[in-house]
């Protein structure tokens, strides 16, 4: 990584950690359902419901003047998410509540709130569902607080005090990356990557060293301000990473890997091994994989590896592993995984 320079990084710095998660990520264009993108399209969804609701509540000529190009940005923000999750095959589940977008020809919105709140149900219980509650509290969180993160709201509607949805908001964020720091032990490679996403965008002083319950007292000192502006993006990521997101689509495996998904992985597990270590890729009942470290007495067990050679860890109950070794053409064939 050029920007690095001349400089001697340590491989468990936060800056060398998450430069590597940002070059990885930029390669998968696939939505990934997690943390992140459920709380961005929580709080979008409720922006919306909120300028809707002011607009259609609301007498004042001036006040409608206002909300109209924040009702057009609330739409724009909820193309891309809309179409992500319309694309989802979803058999079995009740039809998703018809969203009307846009303007009639007087310029008021098309939009109805008790639709998008019906929308905001069906997303929760049929899309999410309980099975991922921790992702589904999650989005319904960002729905909840979305208010709190509007500074708009304080310009339009003045009269309006929302401390206490701010105070809520506030709580929320701090017990998500609370909730993290617990999690982070169950996921291979995570409390590392977590503590350095933790030292790197709240500016905690903490390293690989830090105990859980040093790193939950220094997550209850971030101020407000912070825990809000990063409600969207740093406390959710932290949460993903953590965590594996949740499969929603319905309508295919978990463990079919894409010619672009190998290509990286095994670009990344020859890098390993050309340091010196032994990379592995695991791969979990919920349909989670990635890059894993396994230890000399796991790699022994096999012959000398080629560059078509790789070790797979698998976990099909909790607290079992298996170690098996296959080939990338496996992988291709995808026929182990279906």
């Amino acid at each position: 990584m050029a920007e690095f320079g001349d400089q001697v990084i340590h491989l468990r710095t936060p800056e060398f950690v998450l430069r590597v998660l940002d070059y990885i990520a930029t390669e998968d264009r696939t939505p990934t359902f997690g943390a992140r993108w459920l709380s961005t399209f929580g709080v979008r969804l409720a922006r919306l419901w909120t300028y809707t609701t002011l607009y259609r509540n609301s007498n004042s000529l001036l006040v409608r003047e206002q909300l109209r190009p924040f009702l057009a940005w609330a739409r724009a923000d909820l193309r891309v998410p809309l179409a992500e999750i319309c694309a989802l095959s979803l058999p079995g589940i009740p039809n998703a509540p018809m969203l009307a977008i846009g303007v009639h020809t007087d310029d008021s919105p098309r939009e109805d709130p008790d639709t998008i709140a019906a929308f905001i149900s069906w997303v929760g219980e049929h899309v999410i569902t309980d099975r991922n509650i921790l992702h589904r509290a999650v989005f319904e969180g960002a729905v909840s607080d979305a208010q709190a993160l509007e500074a708009a709201l304080g310009e339009i509607v003045p009269s309006v005090d929302f401390s206490e949805e701010v105070s809520v908001a506030q709580r929320r964020a701090a017990t998500t990356l609370m909730r993290a720091v617990m999690e982070a032990p169950n996921r291979p490679n995570a409390s590392d990557a977590l503590t350095a996403h933790l030292a790197s965008v709240f500016s905690l002083s903490c390293t690989t060293l830090s105990s859980p319950d040093e790193l939950i007292q220094l997550i209850d000192q971030i101020p407000v301000s912070v825990l809000l502006d990063e409600y969207t993006r740093g406390v959710p990521q932290a949460l993903d990473i953590a965590v594996p997101p949740p499969h929603l689509d319905r309508g295919t495996s978990p463990y079919v890997f894409s010619a672009g998904t190998l290509s990286v992985l095994r670009r990344r597990v020859l890098a390993q091994r050309a340091l010196g270590n032994h990379p592995g890729i695991y791969i979990r009942n919920n349909g989670e994989f990635g890059i894993t470290l396994l230890p000399p007495d796991i790699v022994g067990r096999f012959r000398a590896l080629t560059d078509n050679d790789i070790i797979l860890e698998t976990s099909w109950a909790a607290g079992t592993l298996s170690h098996t070794l296959a080939t990338w053409d496996d992988l291709r064939t995808r026929e182990l995984y279906l």
